[in-house]
């Protein structure tokens, strides 16, 4: 059994807990970053991209107000995330009231079978920790489907984050990084909206050389495409060496 602990400075009593199955990670947010940002990179691929746990144990509110509930977030994105991790039991303590969570826009996390709210009682963290059941990756993949976010408030509507994604799928399909792609914020890719739509649509993986080739043979062979107008694609930074 291998479990994880994240706390931070409000929840420092779980460092009470003497059990050789846990580890424990604090978590130290500054509220200067972009929030989003630090879940994907100092949350997501600093503790779980290379690590497989059974059960990871999350504080619903670790920083700012106990009213953002920042625990959710972090549970969708660990979900949604490409890691070694995505299917793991998880656990959101800290909770004391369920209709205190009904307005947050990640609740339905907590519809996923093995996303849990549990009390902060060393009990709970006794019992919980023992827990060896485990999802498949049909199973998550199903739950993933199943979810329906709803449109980052910034975008104006479906058309601007068509015209995102479909930059992302190019960019995808022709071997390109979309960290080269000029003038082209890549950060959005971390917003919650998009990596569920990357984990819907299976698009974790970069397309193999071989599959390019493939398309390539297959371009050659359809009949050429007729542009009307002119249609211009965000220029790749130019590579030195």
């Amino acid at each position: 059994m291998k479990n994880l602990i994240l706390y931070s400075d409000r929840y420092q009593a779980v460092r009470l807990i003497d059990d050789h199955s846990v580890k424990f990670e604090i978590l130290i947010y500054s509220q200067s970053s972009d929030l989003d940002f630090y879940i994907v990179n100092e949350i997501v691929r600093k503790f779980f991209f290379d690590e497989k746990y059974d059960n990871i144990f999350i504080p619903l509110a670790p920083f700012g107000s106990y009213t953002d509930q920042v625990g959710l977030r972090i549970a969708m994105y660990l979900k949604f995330c490409q890691s070694e991790s995505k299917l793991s039991n998880i656990f959101i303590y800290g909770v004391s009231n369920l209709s205190e969570l009904l307005n947050n826009e990640c609740f339905d996390i907590i519809k996923f079978s093995e996303v849990n709210l549990m009390a902060y009682s060393n009990k709970e963290f006794e019992i919980n920790l023992k827990n060896n059941s485990i999802i498949n990756e049909e199973e998550w993949f199903h739950q993933i489907n199943n979810l329906s976010l709803k449109i980052p408030d910034d975008y104006f509507d479906d058309h601007s984050i068509a015209n995102e994604w479909g930059i992302f799928q190019i960019a995808r399909n022709a071997g390109i990084e979309i960290n080269d792609i000029e003038g082209f914020n890549q950060s959005k890719f971390n917003k919650l909206y998009f990596k569920w739509l990357i984990a819907k649509n299976s698009l974790f993986d970069s397309v193999s050389a071989e599959q390019i080739e493939k398309q390539k043979s297959y371009a050659d062979k359809l009949p050429k495409i007729k542009v009307l107008g002119k249609i211009e694609l965000p220029p790749t930074k130019r590579r030195r060496g």
